[in-house]
């Protein structure tokens, strides 16, 4: 599959994962919990259900699941921590409200999470 393709059906089913995140985030935020803990309760969640359609309709992964899992769940924990920093810094820090910072977040951490899963979670070729 060519990059383009593989990009564009990495972005549908982030949208789907991504989109029902949101939704809970703003959600549970709505409900007093505080940024940090929402995106902690959501994070495991949307990252497994991205896992299961990227591996079999992104990347059409073949290889040992155990493998990709381990350097998904690597992966993940670097995105997940770029998350917090986010709302640490642009939120608690300089004052943009959180559910601007969340929303402009998404799309970065996407972009170095489809570059981190083709070249590396991915990529049997990596020892």
């Amino acid at each position: 599959m060519n990059l383009s393709r593989q990009f564009a059906s990495y972005l549908a089913v982030g949208l789907m994962t991504n989109l029902s995140g949101y939704l809970a985030y703003l959600i549970i935020t709505y409900c007093g919990v505080r940024p940090e803990v929402a995106v902690t309760l959501i994070y495991a969640v949307c990252a497994a259900a991205a896992f299961v359609g990227n591996r079999k309709f992104t990347f059409q992964h073949e290889g040992k699941l155990t493998r990709a899992g381990y350097r998904y769940a690597l992966a993940q924990l670097a995105g997940y921590l770029l998350n917090l920093a986010f709302i640490e810094v642009f939120s608690n820090r300089l004052g943009i409200a959180h559910q601007l910072v969340q929303a402009g977040s998404i799309p970065v951490i996407a972009v170095f999470l489809f570059l981190v899963s083709k070249f590396y979670v991915f990529d049997e070729k990596v020892g």
